[in-house]
């Protein structure tokens, strides 16, 4: 028990840390609604607890990088039958399911892009997204005079940088703050449809000739170049400001809600853990691995496709599968913290960076305009962007967050993480 009379206090060990978290949630297990009787992912579900606790114990029995100054987790394969437990006590509940439906639409053909279309329209999909920041409304849409607009949609999609109320009351203002490496491009297989929706290919140029803008589709989009160092500058396009229906739009927020937990990564997360469990069933990691790689491809889930599953399965295939199905929803640091690979697939990708002209060439951004991010007829130095990036963040130090100042002034007791 924490009181002003034991203060300060010394950092809790790792062990102990995770043994409070693991011990909190499964006290909350038996005390929340199910997902089907809270009717909404904005609240904590059942089993939206039963899946952060997998998601815990994943973290716990990971190899981590082996140094106890740096490493979150605990290198003990025993936890991979507890993620078991628990991301199987989600499955079984049949309250979740991966989302198929394309909603007639012939663009995008792809029921992958409807989970975050479905974010942009405010409707809710609890069969998908178990858990989400539930964002709602924007700043300037006086139906909606209680809001808890967000900004998701405003640093991730098709960069549209439009000043004029009417161009961004319509297509939606997006300032394209989250670029894609070529390698990550690259991951994705022919045929594979997630590609296109979580890498954007196009961005917005100038309204079509000879007609008054009212819908998205009156302004003209080009395709970025194709040169390997010019990959570097496509966005991230999961959340596109171009579906929301409330209107008008705003120039600094925006509605669009953002998954914490997602049935797709609870389904990795149990491959994950029966593929490296000594007891783990590795025929029931590859098959679940392989429902998401169909919906990924657009075919049904549940029968077999060779043009989309694998015929094996290693702990590399769940690495790059969890990039291409979980990309930008917040889950690779710790991912890569998890295995022990944040070091090395920083330089992985500076080599590649250097392999692809990036680390020279200045990349052409097209021929963009007044839309196009603010880089109207301009060039981008790669060296002063991505390569810093990497060489700034290729440390053992980034395995760690630094603890605020406010703690370590005032609890002489704390000992600042390593290199900060």
């Amino acid at each position: 028990m924490i009181s002003t009379s034991n203060l300060p206090l010394a950092r809790a060990s790792l062990a102990d840390t995770y043994g409070q978290a693991v011990s909190d949630i499964r006290l909350s297990i038996p005390m929340l609604k199910t997902a089907g009787a809270t009717n909404t992912p904005s609240l904590v579900s059942r089993t939206a607890a039963q899946g952060v606790l997998a998601r815990v114990f994943l973290t716990m029995a990971g190899p981590g990088t082996g140094d106890p100054a740096t490493t979150i987790s605990l290198n003990d394969p025993r936890y991979y039958d507890s993620t078991i437990y628990y991301a199987q006590q989600v499955v079984n509940s049949n309250e979740h399911s991966l989302y198929t439906a394309k909603q007639g639409m012939t663009f995008p053909d792809s029921s992958f892009a409807y989970i975050f279309i479905n974010e942009s329209r405010q409707i809710t999909n609890i069969k998908e997204c178990i858990w989400e920041a539930t964002f709602s409304g924007n700043d300037v849409a006086s139906q909606y005079p209680v809001t808890l607009q967000g900004a998701t949609g405003i640093f991730a999609g098709p960069p549209c940088n439009a000043t004029s109320p009417t161009d961004y009351g319509i297509i939606g203002t997006c300032f394209n703050a989250v670029n894609v490496p070529k390698g990550v491009y690259d991951l994705f297989g022919n045929g594979d449809l997630r590609r296109d929706w979580t890498i954007c290919p196009y961005y917005y140029t100038t309204v079509k000739a000879g007609v008054t803008p009212t819908q998205p589709s009156d302004y003209n989009r080009s395709n970025y170049p194709t040169q390997p160092h010019e990959y570097y500058v496509r966005p991230q396009g999961k959340w596109r400001r171009e579906f929301e229906t409330i209107v008008p739009k705003s120039r600094f927020s925006s509605p669009e809600s953002f998954p914490i937990l997602r049935f797709s990564d609870v389904l990795l997360m149990l491959a994950e853990a029966e593929l490296m469990s000594p007891t783990g069933n590795r025929s029931d990691a590859l098959e679940k691995v392989n429902m998401v790689r169909r919906r990924g491809y657009g075919f049904p889930v549940n029968t077999g496709n060779a043009l989309s599953d694998l015929t094996a399965l290693t702990l590399n295939d769940i690495v790059d599968e969890r990039t291409r199905e979980l990309a930008f929803e917040g889950h690779r640091w710790v991912d890569l913290r998890r295995w022990g690979i944040y070091d090395t697939k920083m330089r992985a990708l500076q080599a590649r960076m250097e392999a692809d002209g990036v680390n020279t060439a200045n990349g052409s951004h097209g021929n963009g305009n007044q839309f196009y991010g603010g880089m109207t007829n301009r060039t981008m130095n790669f060296r002063s962007g991505y390569q810093y990036i990497v060489n700034a963040n290729s440390s053992d130090k980034f395995a760690l967050l630094p603890i605020p100042l406010t703690e370590t002034s005032t609890n002489q007791l704390i000992v600042q993480n390593p290199g900060w």
